[in-house]
């Protein structure tokens, strides 16, 4: 199952999805993820958010490259905030917990606009770290967590200049930025 609920009227009907700027489905990128742990400042207002009814959004994508990084590093203190991350995805009445974040699975759409995307649109030059390959593998991961957070009827938070590029074909998607969404 991709999205809860119906997403075509979601995704059409952007209107009333903000209070002043605010919008109020948010998915987070990487780059955002990255900065919640336990006690920070982004936990906490994350679980805010979703104490009241606000949650953000995480694209699987988001979690399949913090979670490979993490593998990669061999970092035991990254490894365990991926376990952490993905506990936040669900409830557990066990333990008092509420649901943190919303999981945002890709359907069959967010694969077809996610392959026109890699196919049209060119690796945005910018300098960066890593092998060609290792790139190329961010900037696909980078196309499926737009193209899922647009599937899904949410606006992205991140910091990447990258995302940009994809607009074009993901009408009605905002990118907002993370000190703008409050993180």
């Amino acid at each position: 199952m991709g999205c809860r609920g119906d997403v075509a009227p979601r995704r059409r009907a952007r209107l009333g999805r903000r209070i002043g700027r605010i919008a109020l489905l948010r998915a987070l990128d990487t780059n955002v993820l990255r900065r919640i742990k336990p006690g920070s400042d982004t936990y906490r207002v994350v679980l805010d958010e979703a104490r009241a009814s606000r949650h953000f959004g995480l694209p699987l994508p988001a979690l399949f490259e913090v979670s490979r990084g993490a593998f990669l590093a061999k970092n035991p203190r990254l490894l365990a905030n991926v376990n952490w991350l993905t506990s936040l995805l669900a409830a557990d009445s066990r333990r008092e917990r509420i649901q943190v974040l919303e999981p945002l699975r890709p359907d069959p759409e967010t694969f077809l606009v996610a392959g026109q995307i890699h196919a049209m649109v060119e690796l945005p030059r910018k300098k960066r770290v890593g092998t060609p390959e290792s790139r190329a593998l961010a900037w696909y991961q980078d196309i499926l967590i737009a193209a899922t957070a647009w599937a899904c009827g949410f606006d992205l938070v991140t910091d990447d200049s990258d995302f940009s590029a994809m607009l074009p074909y993901l009408p009605g998607l905002s990118l907002i930025a993370r000190v703008d969404a409050g993180l």
